[in-house]
């Protein structure tokens, strides 16, 4: 995919600077939206341990750290769309595919678990009927969250006319440029990844290793040697150097094959009792995995093989490194 290209002189394009700004507020807005969230969390939790009902700090404070990120990502972006900036557009069509990939993904374990939770819903004197609604609104709703939101996103951002007036608007040429938009996508994930696994052992959460849930100081030593090895991916896949798709491979596939080891139905249980679920909530989520377990495992291998053919076919940018990108441009790479 060679998006990266300037605008030739003399296209005709409709200019879509209207509707960038409409999409670049309705991301601001969805900033504002997660950074409340932070807050009422925090609100919550204080009401709950004054209450003196069980709580989960830990998992409220990982949360906060989630919120930030995206309401800072969300209104940076939106601020460059309605600036019309190239690397706007860029990231924030990298972030809707992935938003999309991976909502499509959770809402396919979400159909899977219906038939548990109408049972568990059942079992509150609620009619038959009434359960079926309140589902399927939940499930209208989170739909339009993970999928229909993105994916609006994604149409719109990759729209030619949007490209080309970005182009217009921003003819200086700007980091973004400088990637091929596939290899910038494994960039922007490294990053969130090397953050996120950052934060994951600053907090002490459990890692996964090969079968076993390891938790002090081997699961902080882990996490850290993850986060370094993706924050060094980060900074080499944009500069197309092979070592970095290596690095950003041989961790994938080390992730992957450790969970599939680790998270069977009662690895899942410990994993969840480490991270400080309560104890109905551990029983809800063993009735919910028990039923779906071959299914999440199924769309687990699914998605791993998918993954890694992804990085087999982006691994072509990497190739004859020396010769300058706008060159393979040109060249129709």
């Amino acid at each position: 995919m060679t998006d990266n290209t300037h605008i030739a002189p003399g296209i005709d394009f409709k200019d879509r600077k209207g509707w960038l700004v409409v999409f670049g507020v309705i991301q601001i807005l969805l900033g504002v939206i997660c950074a409340m969230f932070i807050p009422f969390m925090i609100f919550s939790i204080l009401v709950l341990k004054n209450a003196g009902q069980p709580t989960n700090s830990g998992m409220a404070l990982q949360s906060c750290f989630l919120y930030l990120l995206l309401a800072v990502m969300f209104i940076w972006l939106g601020i460059g769309s309605i600036m019309a900036r190239r690397w706007a557009r860029a990231l924030t069509l990298i972030y809707s595919w992935l938003w999309l990939i991976s909502g499509i993904c959770g809402l396919i374990y979400m159909i899977l678990a219906i038939p548990v939770m109408r049972q568990q819903m059942s079992q509150k004197d609620a009619s038959d009927g009434l359960v079926i609604v309140i589902i399927a609104i939940m499930m209208a709703f989170i739909a339009l969250i993970v999928v229909v939101l993105p994916g609006v996103l994604v149409m719109f951002y990759r729209g030619k006319n949007v490209k080309w007036t970005c182009e217009h608007r921003d003819p200086q040429t700007r980091w973004t440029d400088k990637c091929p938009l596939p290899v910038l996508a494994v960039s922007f994930i490294s990053g969130w990844g090397a953050l996120t696994m950052l934060f994951w052992g600053v907090f002490g959460c459990p890692m996964p290793f090969f079968g076993h849930i390891i938790q002090g100081l081997p699961g902080f030593g882990l996490s850290l040697l993850s986060a370094l090895l993706l924050a060094y991916a980060v900074w080499g896949a944009y500069k197309l150097d092979t070592k970095a798709w290596w690095t950003f491979l041989v961790v994938i596939i080390a992730w992957l094959a450790s969970s599939a080891m680790t998270f069977t139905p009662e690895g899942l249980m410990e994993f969840y009792e480490k991270m400080g679920y309560l104890d109905r909530q551990i029983e809800l989520l063993k009735k919910m995995i028990g039923s779906i377990y071959i299914q999440m495992a199924v769309l687990f291998g699914v998605s791993s093989l998918a993954l890694i053919g992804y990085m087999i076919y982006i691994k072509r940018y990497f190739k004859n490194r020396v010769v300058d990108y706008k060159n393979r441009l040109l060249d129709g790479a």
